[in-house]
């Protein structure tokens, strides 16, 4: 099962998951990326990613992390691979058990 959280590890609940995978982008991509699907104001957002916990802390939780800050096939075949490796995982602790 996938859960599509922003927020789970603010929420002190990725300790409740698996496997945790981060996806980041740059500040800016962010902030633009708001204004489309949000309508928000470039001070909105900025008062949004005060709140939240640094990405870079983040990174260091994430079991993997996927770059979303080049285009949509590259996130498409990092996704992939990152799929690819969770797969394996599976595999290999149902054969251990």
């Amino acid at each position: 099962m996938v859960i599509d959280a922003p927020l789970l590890v603010e929420l002190g609940m990725h300790h409740e998951v698996d496997r945790l995978i981060v996806v980041t982008s740059t500040k800016i991509q962010q902030m633009e990326r708001l204004k489309k699907r949000d309508g928000r104001s470039p001070e909105e957002a900025l008062k949004l990613f005060s709140s939240q916990m640094l990405v870079e802390e983040k990174e260091k939780l994430g079991d993997f992390v996927i770059r979303n800050e080049g285009s949509l096939e590259e996130m498409k075949k990092r996704a992939k691979e990152v799929f690819k490796e969770l797969k394996k995982g599976n595999l290999q602790k149902s054969k251990e058990q």
